[in-house]
């Protein structure tokens, strides 16, 4: 999968799992390179030495990480992100030492993330 997401608000949409019309079907034989590019990204991602046999699942996957993160380009701009403060505690004398900040993301249909 190659293409370029243009950055800002623009960027921001739903990506679609439906085929429109026309579209090449997965078992034609245009999408075997196509298959044949993710399984071999699959494998990289899995380090040296690896090798991985297509599963339309990690198409599905391709698609629910696009649309993640379609999603965060928006949630800046919607004030998406909390951010909670929890406390770090010596074991020894039970005080608090400091406190370190994490950042939630509020993602309107997947909940805290």
């Amino acid at each position: 999968m190659s293409g370029v997401l243009p950055k800002g608000p623009e960027a921001t949409g739903r990506i679609s799992n439906d085929r429109p019309k026309g579209s090449v079907p997965q078992s034609a034989p245009a999408r075997i390179p196509i298959n044949a590019d993710i399984a071999m990204y699959q494998a990289k991602a899995r380090g040296s030495a690896c090798h991985e046999i297509y599963d339309p699942k990690m198409h599905a996957n391709i698609l629910d990480r696009l649309q993640l993160e379609a999603d965060m380009r928006g949630a800046l701009e919607h004030k998406e992100f909390i951010v909670f403060y929890q406390p770090i505690i010596d074991l020894k004398t039970h005080q608090t030492t400091g406190f370190e900040a994490l950042v939630r993301w509020n993602h309107p249909i997947r909940g805290l993330i």
